[in-house]
């Protein structure tokens, strides 16, 4: 079961930064990367751990399992890692960057951009090259990048590729009411691919729009790169047995994207509390909330990742909705320093509560 201390902890966190963002909710999990049990499944909407203990059901709305959403730039690892386990691309392959032009005072070339059909693709971030590699589209978010890489893809290898991680159907986490969420279909997927025309559906929804996810699903999704590319059942009853797993993608295409992963995290190192000994990696994300059919100006802040010493691997997962933060947080919605500053806290919990022990190895 859920250990009554952390679980406490880890709600406190919750509600004192949804107070301090003045979001509508924030939802953190803990979970351990090998057995998939969950140590911690905190909203400050309120999930109440004691109703595991009554009868070992939980009949309380939660937004973790019952609430689907664009998970924008997070899902961009997992295309990347789908693409990089068929072979469809190279871990050293380099990428056009769609951002001809001339370099600024800084060295930086124009936003790249990319016309699919009747749409303009953008890139947020601008670069000192023309090209993008595997880790830079990862590190540094390039949404061409990401596209790039899905329509190397069928669409089948890419729908197949997103289901094998947990994703577009249940977890079966023991936990009444999930949400699946929804993604293209495959007609939408493959079309135009048999005459090497880039998808649309392919290339938006390889950076995360235009499909939904719930929480749970890519806390199981993220838990593969944290578990030797194995997939594990997600599990609030902490089971006498270990849940069986099954490998997903190769050990090298995880230890590629692992690395990738942490070097995601370094570069958001002012943003990111440097643990001594502590092994973590992630990937942030801010992503338009869809209401009614159409994007509304809310969003969704989240992390997903991992921290590890030489023993213990847990798998994180943090989301913020809806962050109306203002002072000295105002920028904290879009610039993703609010879930960063909640993992930071997390780790420190898990440190002080002897869950992690930093060490040397990590350094």
């Amino acid at each position: 079961h859920i250990p009554m201390q952390l679980q406490k902890e880890i709600e406190k966190i919750a509600d004192t930064n949804k107070a301090k963002l003045n979001a509508d909710e924030i939802i953190v999990s803990i979970m351990e990367a090998k057995t998939g049990n969950i140590l911690s499944l905190a909203s400050s909407n309120r999930f109440n751990p004691n109703n595991i203990e009554k009868d070992k059901r939980i009949n309380i709305n939660n937004n973790a399992i019952e609430f689907a959403y664009e998970p924008g730039s997070v899902l961009i690892p997992i295309t990347v890692a789908i693409a990089l386990d068929k072979n469809r691309v190279g871990e050293k392959e380099l990428f056009s960057a769609y951002n001809q032009g001339q370099k600024d005072k800084n060295g930086l070339f124009p936003q790249g951009i990319i016309t699919i059909d009747r749409w303009k693709i953008k890139d947020q971030n601008r670069f000192t090259n023309n090209t993008l590699s595997v880790e830079d589209i990862v590190v540094n978010t390039s949404y061409i990048g990401s596209l790039l890489v899905a329509n190397r893809l069928s669409g089948k290898e890419l729908l197949d590729g997103y289901e094998a991680f947990g994703l577009n159907k249940k977890t079966n986490i023991d936990f009444p009411n999930e949400t699946i969420g929804q993604f293209p279909t495959l007609a939408q997927l493959s079309s135009g691919e048999q005459v090497g025309k880039i998808n649309i559906f392919k290339s938006t929804v390889s950076y995360g729009q235009g499909a939904s996810v719930n929480f749970i699903q890519l806390m199981q999704g993220y838990n593969i790169f944290n578990n030797d590319g194995k997939i594990v059942q997600p599990s609030i009853t902490k089971q006498s047995f270990e849940n069986p797993s099954y490998q997903i993608v190769s050990p090298k295409t995880t230890a590629i994207m692992k690395d990738i992963l942490i070097k995601t995290a370094l570069q958001k190192s002012g943003k990111f509390k440097r643990h001594e000994g502590l092994e973590i990696g992630g990937k942030t994300a801010v992503a338009n909330i869809a209401e009614n059919g159409k994007y509304d100006l809310k969003y969704m802040s989240s992390f997903f990742g991992f921290v590890n010493d030489e023993h213990a691997k847990y798998t994180i997962g943090i989301t913020v909705k809806n962050p109306i933060s203002k002072d000295k947080y105002k920028n904290y919605d879009l610039a993703s320093d609010g879930v960063t500053s909640l993992f930071n806290e997390v780790v420190t919990v898990l440190v002080k509560d002897g869950y992690l022990k930093p060490n040397e190895t990590h350094k």
